[in-house]
């Protein structure tokens, strides 16, 4: 009994929350050894681009805080053009990348009030 009533007591003083979201991303992909206009100008194509879809679970005791998310990416490129007519003599290939990220975050807020 003496244990239980320490158990409770002790879970008391702590502020506890747990939360959970999603993390949704496009993004615009950019090759800095490629001019995109002068393959376009050629009759080629270049395009990429990645998206990313993921959650999150927060856990909170007061002050701090505990953050582990998965995330998967995909990024995807084209890069095409009609061989033997330009200076960009390669054909056509379809880059596909995928990744999976798990971050731990830690933290700490600052400004946190006791409700209780």
């Amino acid at each position: 009994m003496a244990l239980t009533g320490l158990f409770y007591s002790a879970q008391a003083q702590y502020d506890t929350e747990v939360d959970w979201g999603l993390r949704l991303k496009h993004g615009i992909v950019r090759f800095s050894d490629l001019d995109a206009g002068e393959i376009k100008d050629q009759g080629g194509e270049l395009s990429s681009s990645s998206w990313a879809v993921g959650g999150f679970l927060q856990m909170r005791v007061n002050h701090f805080y505990f953050q582990p998310e998965l995330v998967y990416n995909r990024t995807t490129t084209v890069l095409g053009n009609v061989l033997g007519t330009t200076d960009y003599n390669y054909g056509e290939y379809d880059i596909i990348f995928h990744q999976a990220e798990l971050p731990l975050l830690l933290g700490y807020r600052t400004g946190y009030e006791n409700s209780a």
